[in-house]
């Protein structure tokens, strides 16, 4: 478990949150604490993530918002 202010990376995916819990025999990290995943210029705040690991898979649980870039500067 980490908490603070901890980021998560799974390829071109981040995300930060107050608190992490990496489950190793499922292979999932959980993020919980103002949650926010970001991908390119896209956004997902929720109140939790959850990395699947193996699957290279995102999930948004709980109340969610999403913000979806129509055009992406380079380097953001």
């Amino acid at each position: 478990m980490a908490t603070g202010g901890v980021e998560v990376r799974q390829g071109e995916r981040r995300a930060h949150c107050k608190q992490a819990t990496y489950l190793r025999e499922e292979q999932v990290v959980i993020c919980t604490g103002d949650a926010l995943l970001l991908q390119n210029c896209d956004e997902v705040r929720g109140d939790k993530i959850e990395f699947d690991l193996d699957a290279e898979r995102v999930r948004v649980v709980g109340a969610a918002s999403i913000l979806i870039q129509e055009t992406c500067e380079e380097g953001s």
